[in-house]
């Protein structure tokens, strides 16, 4: 340690500082150093702007002061040592902004001092200076997804929220609705707001940390946008995963708008992680409510583990068949569930048949001739369940989800599509006896190389990797069309654009 000292010593005699405009009182970089030295988070209140980054490589950023305070804290309960030293070689003023940049030196795991580099920007509040970025080792954004993913239709995407209670029923009605829109000017809508990435991450018990920059990423929806004049387009209703939220997939929304959709995703009472007023305000959910907590009992045990391994693995409709049955039989409020949603989606489709000012404008729009509707997991069941039991649906796609309700007890009776996740192996959620009983077209897609939660923006966002984005993009578009919008369109030729992608029909 004396060595180091007279190392930091040595570093502070030769630094070389430029200064222009007006200096600071004390470089931030030594208040960031008393702030971490003491663990003192009224201090990094003081230094941090609101909007504060921080930039690590390789890990997400880190938006905003309350995360920035969360990420000092578990550090600091993840380690005994604090920061060994900041030494800034320069700083540069200029009127409101300045940058301040050195290295920062601290202790690795085994003790061993190291060094990398800081650049900070600063920015001039109420005649004093706060940090609003700092980036380690020259970590930039560079490689960071900063706005979703441009649809390939020719529309322009508009957004609308609606949150509504009623007297007649004890759940609200609560949805949010993309749709194409006359061409919009002004900057596009957040994918999530800070309100939203912070309820999802504390139903889903995720870190802050982690979703944090998801609140700086971009989407090519505009709010409230005027809808398109003059024309009607097919209704497609989407019900997210157990524990998500209405703006979960918004990747393959925007594409489906783009090509002349309308998506309505509904919100869940207790289930969904968070409810989205129309002014954007935020209803989070409680992750330990009574409702939601009781169904955790049903996702595990040898029975139903033995069940599912039956469905993800054998061949036979008939195991398949058999194995459903029980599974359901053991799992009435996963049953239930699937029932209470579909009502919800019913209860939806009411609203939109019967609109009031909150969403006139929108009523020209739609095709209530042609409703489709699709969901993943627990939302993929629940479309399951829409097709056979409700005749306003006309075709449907269940996205990776075991199909919990009545469907085992009855026949498909409008074309649907069953899409697995296949990680590895042959290992996916088979169809085959719905398949072979169905009334209508009904196909089995498997995606190679997928997890269950690569069916939302999430792992998108934080891996990358378009290739599963695009094929369910291109999977769920092309259903549609061939189904909704009567084109010509061969699905099993996708597997020539998409080499992971596998599909069989009844």
């Amino acid at each position: 340690m004396l060595f180091l000292k007279a190392l930091l010593v040595l570093s502070m005699v030769v630094s070389v500082l430029t200064i222009t405009g007006q200096p600071t009182e004390k470089f931030l970089s030594s208040k960031l150093l008393e702030a971490d030295t003491n663990k003192d988070t009224l201090l990094l209140k003081e230094i941090f702007d609101e909007d504060i980054l921080i930039l690590y490589p390789d890990a997400p950023p880190f938006y905003g002061s309350d995360v920035a305070l969360d990420l000092y804290e578990f550090i600091w309960s993840a380690s005994e040592e604090s920061s060994v030293d900041y030494i800034a070689d320069n700083i540069r003023i200029s009127g409101n902004c300045g940058k301040e940049s050195g290295r920062y030196i601290y202790l690795t795991k085994e003790g061993v001092p190291d060094t990398i580099s800081f650049e900070m920007d600063l920015i001039s509040e109420n005649g004093r200076y706060v940090i609003k970025k700092i980036s380690y080792d020259n970590a930039n954004m560079d490689n960071i997804v900063k706005v979703l993913p441009p649809p390939t239709g020719d529309y322009s995407i508009g957004r609308k929220n609606l949150l509504r209670k009623t007297d007649t029923r004890s759940r609200p009605i609560a949805c949010q609705i993309w749709y194409p829109a006359q061409t919009a000017t002004g900057k596009p809508a957040l994918h999530q707001s800070r309100e939203v990435t912070k309820a999802s991450s504390d139903f889903l018990g995720m870190p802050l940390l982690w979703l944090s920059y998801f609140s700086l990423i971009e989407t090519n929806t505009f709010e409230d946008a005027l809808p398109v004049d003059g024309e009607k387009f097919p209704i497609l209703l989407y019900n997210h995963g157990y524990g998500g939220f209405t703006s979960v997939y918004q990747t393959v929304f925007e594409e489906l708008v783009s090509h002349g959709y309308v998506v309505v995703s509904i919100g869940h009472k207790d289930e969904s992680a968070l409810l989205i007023a129309e002014d954007g305000s935020v209803i989070p959910g409680i992750r330990d409510n009574p409702f939601y907590n009781k169904r955790q009992s049903e996702l595990n045990g040898e029975e139903i583990n033995r069940l599912q391994s039956i469905i993800l693995n054998s061949d036979d409709p008939e195991d398949n068949k058999e194995a459903y049955k029980k599974l359901v039989k053991l799992s009435p409020l996963h049953k239930e569930s699937v029932e209470l949603w579909a009502d919800d989606t019913k209860e939806v489709i009411k609203v939109l048949k019967n609109p009031d000012n909150s969403f006139r404008k929108l009523f020209p729009i739609f095709d209530f001739d042609r409703i489709g509707i699709f969901g993943h997991s627990v939302g993929g069941a629940t479309a399951g369940q829409m097709a056979f039991d409700d005749p306003e649906v006309r075709a449907g796609i269940n996205l990776d989800g075991f199909q919990f309700g009545d469907l085992v007890n009855n026949k498909l009776k409008i074309p649907f599509m069953f899409v697995s996740s296949n990680e590895s192996g042959d290992r996916y959620l088979r169809a085959g006896s719905f398949m072979k009983e169905s009334d209508a077209d009904c196909y089995q897609a498997t995606i190679q190389g997928t997890t269950h939660s690569d069916f939302s923006d999430l792992n998108y966002i934080l891996r990358g990797d378009q290739r599963k984005i695009d094929a369910q993009r291109s999977l769920i578009l092309s259903f549609f069309d061939k189904y909704l919008k009567g084109k010509d369109v061969k699905l099993t030729d996708m597997e020539v654009s998409y080499p992971h992608v596998v599909i069989k029909r009844n």
